[in-house]
């Protein structure tokens, strides 16, 4: 590991399941005249599984190292599932595709940290989130 990525990639997709990168961006709005936004799911991401592939990047091993995927997690993501909070990273790699199947199938809900920070009763009120820094 490295000081960028401390933690193993577990190839779940949590990072693209959250936003499309630039690779992704520049793809859509080319070959489709797309304008991918910030915060929505990349349309190029598929699973084979419970293994997250990159459409562009199963083509070309530089564009898996200039994406960073498979060298590591460093999203600061943390799931919170009561009053208990874990860091996403650190989670093992099947914990981390069990999270990621959770919020594909709309069992566990991405929130920004001030969405739940600022409503202390949706704790009480949800089992599992996900908190994004």
């Amino acid at each position: 590991m490295s000081a960028k990525y401390p933690y193993s990639c577990a190839r779940c997709g949590y990072c693209c399941n959250q936003t499309p990168c630039k690779i992704a961006k520049e793809a859509a709005l080319h070959f489709e005249g797309v304008i991918l936004q910030d915060g929505q799911r990349c349309p190029y991401l598929k699973f084979e599984g419970a293994l997250a592939v990159c459409g562009p990047a199963r083509r070309s091993s530089m564009l898996c190292v200039a994406l960073g995927i498979g060298q590591g997690c460093c999203t600061r993501a943390w799931v919170v599932n009561g009053e208990k909070s874990t860091p996403f990273a650190s989670l093992h790699p099947d914990d981390k595709r069990a999270v990621v199947a959770a919020v594909r199938a709309g069992a566990v809900k991405v929130m920004e940290k001030a969405e739940w920070k600022d409503n202390p009763g949706l704790k009480r009120l949800t089992e599992n989130m996900v908190e994004v820094l």
